[in-house]
């Protein structure tokens, strides 16, 4: 009995730390609508440092606003201590030294918009990038293909990844690793480097903006400065073939945009393309609707033959999220370290807009620094005034459990144990952060409600239902709550190895949160 409640004993301890962590986090209680805005400040010598909230005017359409959230982020410290989480404990927002995610970067290699030749060139690059990062560094590194494809995620080690890319970017012949943690993090890589052959420009619309909306909501939940360094040679576009075209045009680039924007997830494509030519500087006749040019007699062109040029669309795109774009590079591993050091301090302003001034369309900011003279501010450009955030709206159940990436929108802890008294049953019991959870407050009580839901390599199927729980909280109630919650449910493996994922998904704000539990032990 002893040992089958350790794991449970554990995951309240964590539960307590996870709460503690999360009140130290929250804004102060208000009406309404907080919007929130990163800051870059840059000077020629390095991150401008000491600048409090008087030092900063935040404007929405040229209107000063109040600013009631202020907060200056460091970077991290890669010499702190941390202490470890049981290796039996899932978690979504804490890397396995115990330390909490933030300012997190993730590497995306996309092979579905680099053309199939410039493949194995980029693929060298590549390694040359990730065997040159360190083991202390929090990064995660995806690719593209048919499918996005998780390699190494923020609450990893990245050691094994790393010493996979030095043996396979190595130039004589490597031994294979002896550790079965370097022998899987090699295979993960070796596949995720595999040349995509060119695909449908339709076809890779689709799954490119799918890859990104599956990363935003992985982000959503992580403090600190968030960024994509996308190495890709094009943003891939359907366009049309009719005098709409420019309409369409504009309307994906805005579309992707504003996903990233509403994150403040800043956007630096790095096109590794050196001098030559990509997707769409291919030379076609003027008078066919190929991808990267418009119609001939269009309205409106980017470059005076025409065509569209896909350095100034990623330019564009980067510029309104508050990153950099790189393009004619013959090497990326500085670029990628630049990102990196992206993270170094983050001034972060918070506002709560007029309800009368929310009218759902996009409003420009605008930021002045005072004691920053000649010094380069970077932020997103703007934000959809509506009364509800936008990206809280979190997908269904099912569509979360199958997708590659954890939610980080609620904050989740979870341990798995099996259930002597049934062959294959693993209860699943899950720390949620209260913090997190859309709760009403009226007269003396607090409700709220959440979905709770198990699944196993994607899939509910028959081995796993969705609870829910209805949350009718004393103030008293509250403020245990708030020390951390513990909620359980059941699910069938049949025995079966696999990935089991918990999934929680506020009811009221439609804020989701989910995490990879490790099996116990049949």
């Amino acid at each position: 009995m002893k040992l089958r409640l350790q794991p449970i004993l554990v995951l309240t301890g964590i539960a307590g730390l996870l709460a503690a962590q999360a009140q130290t986090e929250a804004p102060a209680t208000h009406a309404g609508r907080l919007v929130k805005l990163d800051v870059m400040v840059r000077a020629k010598t390095g991150v401008v440092t000491g600048l409090n909230r008087e030092d900063f005017t935040l404007l929405d359409k040229g209107k000063p606003q109040k600013i009631e959230v202020f907060s200056a982020a460091p970077g991290r410290d890669a010499g702190a201590k941390f202490e470890p989480p049981a290796p039996v404990v899932g978690m979504n927002r804490t890397t396995r030294r115990g330390e909490p995610v933030k300012s997190a970067i993730v590497i995306l290699y996309d092979r579905v918009n680099t053309p199939a030749s410039d493949q194995p060139y980029t693929r060298k690059l590549v390694l040359d990038t990730l065997s040159s990062l360190k083991d202390t560094e929090i990064f995660a590194f995806y690719s593209l293909g048919r499918n996005l494809s998780v390699v190494h995620d923020f609450t990893e080690d990245p050691g094994p990844l790393i010493r996979a890319a030095a043996r396979l970017g190595s130039a004589t012949p490597q031994a294979a690793p002896a550790d079965p943690a370097d022998q899987t993090a090699q295979k993960a890589l070796e596949d995720s480097l595999v040349p995509q052959q060119d695909l449908d420009t339709v076809f890779r619309v689709d799954k490119t903006a799918r890859a990104f909306q599956s990363i935003t909501r992985h982000l959503s939940g992580l403090p600190g400065r968030k960024g994509i360094a996308w190495i890709t040679r094009t943003f891939p576009l359907t366009f049309g073939a009719d005098f709409n075209r420019r309409n369409q045009l504009e309307l994906e680039v805005t579309n992707a945009t504003v996903m990233l924007q509403e994150e403040n997830i800043a956007l630096y494509p790095i096109n590794p393309g050196g001098v030559g030519r990509g997707f769409s500087d291919r030379t076609t006749p003027n008078d066919t609707p190929t991808e990267g040019r418009l119609m001939p007699g269009s309205n409106a062109s980017i470059s005076n033959d025409g065509a569209i040029s896909e350095n100034s669309t990623l330019s564009s795109i980067a510029q309104e999220t508050g990153g950099i774009a790189y393009y004619n590079m013959n090497e990326i591993a500085s670029k990628v370290r630049e990102v990196l050091q992206e993270t170094e301090l983050v001034y972060t302003l918070g506002f709560y807009p007029e309800n009368k001034t929310l009218d759902g369309h996009p409003h420009d900011f605008g930021v002045k620094v005072a004691k920053a003279s000649g010094a380069t501010v970077r932020f997103r450009k703007r934000y959809l005034a509506t009364k509800e955030d936008p990206m809280r709206q979190a997908p269904g159940i099912p569509e979360l459990a199958a997708d590659p990436l954890e939610a980080t929108g609620i904050q989740l802890a979870a341990v798995a144990e099996r259930d002597p008294a049934r062959a294959g049953v693993q209860k699943v019991s899950v720390s949620v952060n209260v913090a997190d959870l859309q709760m009403t407050h009226a007269g003396d009580h607090w409700t709220g409600a959440f979905e709770l839901a198990l699944a196993l390599d994607g899939s509910m199927g028959a081995t796993g239902g969705v609870q829910l729980f209805n949350l009718n909280w004393t103030e008293e109630q509250m403020q245990k709550g708030r020390s951390g919650l513990i909620v359980s449910s059941t699910i069938d493996t049949k025995n079966q190895p696999g990935r089991l994922r918990a999934v929680v998904r506020d009811k009221n704000s439609g804020a989701a949160g989910s995490v990879q539990v490790p099996l116990a032990a049949q």
